[in-house]
């Protein structure tokens, strides 16, 4: 089984999938810019601004169906850049193929843990990150982590149960 973790920048997406896999045999996470960087031969924001928006989440689709198609694996954790979801409407209608867990914090958390030499302000980070658009995306998510507390541990637990809960994981088995 597939699980894409979605999210704002800075939401922890491939904190979670690296500490969610090392703790379930036959688990595996995939960092999608990285996966794509190293396909492509390019950075992923060289990538967004050449492709532009509808092509670049297309292009991030045909990277998450090959690590399916190729991976031999029971469980692909995949953190999927906020960038996919740059054209909403291409992401929804490849999103919906997969399992995906959004992970939402308060936008001013999200923000602080955020690189301001690429931001600015918060208004500006809320309207890159948190537009209407890019929330209806993080909205259709099957499943919804709060991160807002900061516990990473916390935040583990509730993926875990929710994993045993969609039966991606076994409970006796891992």
């Amino acid at each position: 089984m597939i699980v894409l973790l979605i999210g704002p920048h800075r939401s922890g997406k491939t904190t979670l999938a690296k500490a969610i896999a090392g703790q379930i045999s036959g688990a595996k996470h995939f960092d999608l810019d990285e996966v794509m960087a190293d396909a492509e031969g390019s950075d992923i924001m060289t990538l967004c601004r050449a492709l532009g928006d509808t092509q670049f989440s297309l292009l991030c689709r045909k990277h998450v169906d090959q690590i399916r198609q190729t991976a031999e694996l029971d469980l692909g954790l995949i953190a999927v850049g906020a960038g996919a979801f740059l054209d909403a409407s291409t992401a929804l209608s490849w999103l919906s193929h997969y399992h995906a867990v959004a992970l939402m914090a308060d936008p001013e958390q999200l923000y602080n843990r955020a690189d301001k030499n690429e931001f600015g302000t918060f208004d500006h980070y809320v309207t890159n990150q948190l537009s209407d658009e890019r929330m209806s995306v993080y909205k259709s998510a099957c499943f919804t982590v709060n991160v807002s507390s900061g516990n990473q541990q916390e935040s583990e637990r509730t993926l875990l149960r929710h994993l045993i809960d969609i039966k991606a994981v076994d409970v006796n088995g891992g």
